[in-house]
């Protein structure tokens, strides 16, 4: 079975959604937050990169209006992160290294993925660098 070049894309934003979750949960989880705050801050980092490129670029509805799939995966990810971050106080999921991985691989992710939906949006390769930027950095300065 071949990969395509939309099966990796997939993944890239899959990889992304997810490593945001768990960056903007133990990020809660290091706050002291109740569940319903690991999860608001799991799914505004996962999604937020996103949807601000998509409003900086006309694109209507946004990325996780049209697929559903990236809520689904930021709160099933921010339950594992509560489950974790809670029930088990030997994983230290609140450290500044778990942050700092999860995050670097958000970031990586969704830099790729925003850089390549910008090219597919028809604009200049430099503007699609910084919509790329955009993407991968959006969600950690909401959160």
């Amino acid at each position: 079975m071949a990969v395509t070049p939309d099966d990796a894309f997939t993944a890239l934003e899959v990889i992304g959604t997810a490593a945001f979750a768990v960056a903007g949960g133990a990020v809660a989880v290091r706050a002291g937050m109740d569940w319903l705050g690991v999860v608001v801050l799991a799914v505004v980092t996962a999604v937020g990169g996103g949807t601000l490129r998509d409003l900086l670029l006309g694109r209507f509805p946004v990325w996780w209006i049209q697929q559903s799939w990236p809520l689904a995966v930021a709160g099933g990810v921010a339950a594992v992160v509560i489950l974790v971050g809670h029930r088990i106080p030997h994983v230290s999921l609140d450290s500044q290294r778990s942050y700092l991985i999860a995050d670097a691989g958000g970031l990586a992710a969704f830099t790729a993925s925003g850089t390549l939906v910008s090219l597919d949006a028809g604009v200049s390769p430099w503007i699609a660098v910084v919509m790329g930027v955009v993407t991968g950095a959006g969600g950690g300065v909401i959160r």
